[in-house]
C-alpha cells in the first residue's frame, strides 16, 4: 500500500508533470536547445554526439584520400615526363592500329576460305549434275534403242 500512496499525484502534480513532457517532446522534434525548466532527454544529447562523431569520421577520411590523390597527382607528375606520355600515347594508338589491321587480314582471310569452299561446293555440285545428265543422256539413248527395236519387232510382227 505505501508504493500505492507513493506513485499517486496530486491532480496539479499530473498536469505538471504531463506539460513539462510535452514541452521536452516538442523541444525534440524541433530539435532546438530545451526551454528553461525542462531537462532534454539524454538520449537525445548521445544520439547528437553520435551523429556529429560520424560526420567528424567522414570528413576526416575524406581529407585523407583527398590527400592521398593530391600525393599520387604529384608523384605521376614528377615521374613521367610529357614527352613519355606522348611516346606512351603513340604506342598505345600503334598498337590498336595493328591489332585491327590484323583482324581485317584474319577477316579476309576468312573469306577467301569461305569463297575458295564455296566455289569447290561449286564445283563438285557442277560435276555431279554432269555425271547425272550423262547417266541420263545414257538412259535416254538406251530408251531410244529399244523404242527403235520395239518398232523393227512390231513391224515385222505386223508383216
Amino acid at each position: 500500500m505505501a508504493t500505492k500512496k507513493k506513485n499517486r499525484l496530486s491532480k496539479d502534480a499530473r498536469m505538471r508533470e504531463k506539460k513539462r513532457k510535452q514541452r521536452a517532446r516538442e523541444a525534440l522534434m524541433a530539435d532546438q536547445p530545451a526551454p528553461p525548466g525542462v531537462l532534454a532527454p539524454p538520449e537525445r544529447d548521445a544520439v547528437k554526439s553520435n551523429r556529429r562523431r560520424l560526420v567528424n569520421k567522414r570528413l576526416d577520411e575524406s581529407a585523407a584520400i583527398l590527400t592521398q590523390c593530391h600525393n599520387l597527382a604529384s608523384e605521376m607528375e614528377t615521374f613521367r615526363s610529357r614527352s613519355e606520355l606522348r611516346a606512351e600515347i603513340d604506342s598505345a594508338g600503334l598498337r590498336a592500329v595493328e591489332q585491327q589491321t590484323s583482324r581485317h587480314e584474319k577477316l579476309i582471310l576468312t573469306q577467301g576460305k569461305l569463297i575458295a569452299e564455296d566455289q569447290e561446293s561449286r564445283e563438285k555440285n557442277s560435276k555431279h549434275l554432269e555425271d547425272k545428265l550423262n547417266q541420263q543422256g545414257a538412259v535416254i539413248q538406251r530408251l531410244e534403242e529399244n523404242m527403235k527395236e520395239l518398232k523393227e519387232l512390231l513391224k515385222s510382227s505386223s508383216e
